[in-house]
Order: C-alpha cells, then sequence, then structure tokens
C-alpha cells in the first residue's frame, strides 16, 4: 500500500510555513488526525490542531513548545522541501491515503464474512452483511467541494432555452403523457415520485403506461415487479397499447372478436422494440433494489426510469418499528435517484379504511393516506394519486383523475382526466371531465355509500 508518511510530512511543512492563513486554516480542519497515519506524524497534527481550535497561532514556535517529542523531529519537518501553494495538493493526497486505508480494512472485514459462513442456505445474506460493511465509505477529497452560483446558473440557461426548442436533452425527463407533461414539465432525473392509491385505482396500469410512454423516447427502463409476475406485466402493457381488456387476453377466445388478434400482434411488435427490463423476485428489500439498479445503470448506461411496485411488499430490514423502516425505504431509494441520475418511480398503497370513513364523496386520497409512514410524503418530488369515483358511487362520471397530492415544481391538487376503458387509462377532453366531474362533486351528497 501506498507510504503516506511523505506526504503527511510535507502538509505539516506547509501549514508550519505559509502566510496565507485562510488556506491554512481549511487544510487544518480538512484533515482530522486519525487520517495521519505515521506514529511521529500524528502528535504533530494533533498539536496543530489543538492550537488551531483554541485560537492560538500555529507556527514552528508554537509547536515547539507544546510537541512533547524531539524538537529535532519538529525541526527537521520544518526544513523540508514544500510548495506552499500546492498544500491543497498535499490535503487531497492524504485524503486519498486515508481513504485507501479504510478501504483495505473494509475489504478485510468482507472477507471475513465470506469466510465465516457455514450454512450454504445462508449464502443470500452476503451481498447485505457485505454492503453494510461498505455503507459510507466515501472518498472526500478536495475536489469535492462547492460550486459557484454563477457556473449552476449559466447551466440552468442553458436548461430554460433547451426546453424552449423542445429539447430536454440530459436535464428532464419527460413521461411521454401530454397532460403530465404539462403540467409538471417533465420529471427531474433525481425526482422519488410516488404513485399511491387504493386497491384496485389502478396504480400499476398508470406505472407501466408511464414506463412505456418514456420507453417509446428511447433509453432503458427497469421495472422491479414485487406484486406482478414478468409475464403480468407484459400482460398489462400489450392489453394497454392494444387496448383489448385483460380478460380477453386471459381468454383468448375472446380475441376472435374486433380484431383482437392483430391488435395484439402489433401492441406486441410496437413494445418488443422498446428497452424495458422485468424483474421480479420477491422478497427484495431496499438494499438489493439499489444494488440491482446500480449495476443495471452500469451495464446500461441509457437507464432512464426505475419502478418499484410495491413499497409495501419489500422486505424491511432490521427489527425497529415498521413505519421507521418504510421511512426509510423511501429516504434511500430518494438518495438512489440523486445518485445515479434517473427518476425512481415508487407505487405505494393508501389506508383504504380511513379513506372509506369520510364521505363519498370526499374519497379523493391526500399525501396523509398514505400507508405506513409520513416520511414517504417527506422525501417524495412529486406524489400522484389514482382515483376513480366509480367505485365509490354507481352514479358517478366514468372518468378516472390524476392528482397531485405533493409537487414540489407542480401545482398541489392539479387533477388529469382520462377514460377507464377495459381496464386502461385513455385519452379524453380535459375541459370536459372537469365540467362534468365538477357538476359531480357539486351536486347534493350521495345518500347510499357505495361499499369498497
Amino acid at each position: 500500500m501506498i507510504d503516506s508518511g511523505e506526504v503527511e510530512r510535507l502538509l505539516i511543512a506547509a501549514v508550519l510555513q505559509t502566510k496565507d492563513d485562510v488556506q491554512k486554516q481549511v487544510a487544518i480542519d480538512s484533515i482530522s488526525p486519525d487520517m495521519i497515519k505515521s506514529s511521529n506524524n500524528r502528535p504533530v497534527w494533533e498539536v496543530i490542531r489543538d492550537l488551531s481550535s483554541g485560537g492560538h497561532l500555529v507556527d514552528l514556535h508554537s509547536v515547539f513548545g507544546k510537541l512533547p517529542l524531539d524538537t529535532a523531529f519538529i525541526a527537521e519537518i520544518y526544513q523540508e522541501d514544500v510548495y506552499v501553494a500546492q498544500m491543497s495538493t498535499y490535503v487531497d493526497r492524504v485524503k486519498k491515503c486515508a481513504y485507501l486505508r479504510e478501504a483495505h480494512r473494509r475489504t478485510s472485514e468482507a472477507l471475513a464474512v465470506i469466510d465465516s459462513l457455514t450454512d450454504l442456505t445462508a449464502i443470500n445474506t452476503i451481498p447485505d452483511a457485505i454492503e453494510g460493511v461498505f455503507e459510507g465509505l466515501m472518498l472526500d477529497t478536495m475536489n469535492n467541494k462547492p460550486i459557484h452560483f454563477k457556473e449552476v446558473a449559466r447551466d440552468y440557461i442553458q436548461v430554460l432555452e433547451d426546453k424552449k426548442d423542445g429539447k430536454m436533452g440530459d436535464h428532464i425527463l419527460m413521461s411521454g403523457i401530454s397532460e403530465l407533461d404539462k403540467h409538471t414539465g417533465g420529471f427531474n432525473l433525481t425526482d422519488l415520485v410516488v404513485l399511491a392509491g387504493l386497491s384496485g385505482s389502478g396504480k400499476t396500469e398508470m406505472a407501466i403506461k408511464i414506463m412505456t410512454s418514456i420507453a417509446a423516447g428511447g433509453g432503458s427502463q427497469l421495472i422491479f415487479s414485487l406484486e406482478m409476475s414478468n409475464q403480468q406485466v407484459v400482460e398489462r402493457a400489450v392489453g394497454m397499447r392494444s387496448e383489448v381488456p385483460i380478460s380477453s387476453l386471459r381468454n383468448p377466445e375472446a380475441l376472435d372478436e374486433h380484431n383482437g388478434w392483430q391488435r395484439v400482434s402489433k401492441a406486441t411488435g410496437q413494445l418488443i422494440q422498446n428497452d424495458m427490463y422485468l424483474h421480479d423476485q420477491t422478497g427484495l428489500t431496499v438494499r438489493n433494489i439499489i444494488a440491482m439498479a446500480k449495476a443495471h445503470k452500469a451495464r446500461h448506461p441509457d437507464l432512464n426510469l426505475i419502478v418499484v411496485d410495491h413499497v409495501g411488499l419489500m422486505e424491511l430490514e432490521g427489527n425497529g418499528q415498521h413505519h421507521l423502516q418504510v421511512g426509510d425505504i423511501s429516504k434511500k431509494l430518494k438518495m438512489l435517484a440523486k445518485e445515479i441520475k434517473v427518476p425512481v418511480v415508487m407505487l405505494s398503497q393508501v389506508v383504504g379504511k380511513q379513506i372509506m370513513q369520510r364521505p363519498v364523496k370526499d374519497r379523493i386520497p391526500n399525501a396523509q393516506d398514505i400507508k405506513d409512514t409520513s416520511r414517504i410524503e417527506e422525501d417524495a418530488d412529486l406524489i400522484l394519486f389514482t382515483h376513480r369515483q366509480e367505485t365509490h358511487d354507481d352514479q358517478a362520471p366514468k372518468f378516472a383523475e390524476l392528482v397531485f397530492g405533493k409537487a414540489r415544481h407542480a401545482i398541489k391538487g392539479t387533477k388529469i382526466y382520462s377514460n377507464f376503458v377495459n381496464g386502461h387509462f385513455t385519452a379524453t377532453d380535459q375541459a370536459n371531465a372537469f365540467n362534468v366531474l365538477d357538476q359531480y362533486y357539486n351536486a347534493s351528497p350521495v345518500k347510499q355509500n357505495k361499499n369498497f
């Protein structure tokens, strides 16, 4: 392994010799004593840090007075031929050497985990255990520094110009659903989008619609389907694209009507041209999903969407309180989106009992209805609720509503309307749907509730 002793001496010499107090303080604050490996260098650095934290002058004389070592040693360091202007480089190299030592230690710990395995049935625990060993290992160097506002602002002007010209570039991912994009301007690449609703409201259908719409525009998509099998996901996608009822796909004799076979064949041919990947393994933890998503991103750099269906079926880790563990899932998926710059759509259920206790016309879900935890609401950039009033009232208009429960970059409460035909969302006239539903909601209350 690289010997850091020499660069540590150069750093100490540069700190003692520099006349730039700001640069000196930055260097002292950047390197903790545990980053210094040499048993000779570390006491010197500890004295420098102590003097600095006490507000005292840090120079050769003050260090001489505090150092319980042979003063010849510190004098020797002071005589080092250094370039004070390279102090930031010395800091960077000391940090990298400390990182390598820590990485080596953790690698040894990971190997010990593997060596300790005595039961092959427990082999699936190794990835999580090893990931736990390396969690938090981060290379913090002088390159990881704040960026001036003007640099980001210049890029933002380019983003606006690209939007004006209809070119999203690497800044925004359009969902391919025109009304949704109209109100959101597309998904930011670091967004966590939560898609929630009652069972049977069309959450998975909407998620697949978003995924296939994005796929039509290019790139690669990945769905973790913890509820449906891969074949069922394909079935939903084919049914949606062909506008054939799922019941007909499950009973192919019905496809003989209305050119069903031709429509299904055409839809399948279109969908297989896209670069969508499916994963239907059950019992996945959030660590599993993050690891697989990162590996997939490495193999497919054009990955532009991740769908997780749904959070309630994910295996929880640890023995903590349930709502805190679920909250940890949303937090980590948000961090995943930010790290690899791929939007994550996470499906979640809402508390049906809580909603069904409300009046029939007041059952559109809100953020407080999300099952398990309020942390999901905090982590999400956009929360979309699928709602079909006809499931609560037989007399309600047959429109589906996509409601913005939270929107960092849009207007909370916005509604997007669609038809719901043969189990699929299809386009409808927005103004007409608004007028019809507005008249319905403002009419006299429904006397007889429809059971959920």
